[in-house]
């Protein structure tokens, strides 16, 4: 027997959802990239502004983008922490703490690229969604 496709509207995950992935869970990207560059000596301090910071542009993004939730939160999270994991093995016990601030600099930095469908962040041709609407 064969599975039947299903197709369901759903609603988009607003910041404070993503906040709620990006830190509750027991292995949540926070986790897991403090425990990844830990290996390296590296340290990273998530402020809750920060965190705030990378669920809100994700949000932004899924908006005005190809809205593809949660998922989102990991293009993110690897532009923030970009240059980061790229030093780890040449910082060796030095600490990064990740505020608004830093978020925001790396984030618009993304949005200047070229290159930005690396990242997920750049639209496809036809993806563009009005406000409001949800996939």
């Amino acid at each position: 027997i064969g599975r039947l496709p299903m197709v369901g509207a759903v609603r988009s995950l607003h910041s404070d959802a993503l906040v709620q992935i990006l830190t509750e869970p027991k292995n949540s990207l926070v986790k897991q990239y403090s425990k990844i560059l830990g290996f390296e000596d590296v340290e990273l301090e998530f402020t809750d502004d920060g965190v705030a910071a990378m669920a809100e542009k994700a949000f932004e993004i899924n908006r005005t983008q190809q809205n593809i939730g949660a998922r989102r939160l990991y293009a993110v999270m690897e532009k923030v922490l970009e240059q980061i994991s790229f030093d780890a093995p040449d910082r060796a016990k030095k600490k990064y703490v990740i505020n608004a601030d830093y978020v925001n600099e790396f984030i618009s930095k993304a949005t200047r690229d070229e290159d930005l469908n690396i990242f997920g962040f750049a639209a496809r041709a036809g993806t563009h969604k009005q406000d409001g609407q949800d996939e």
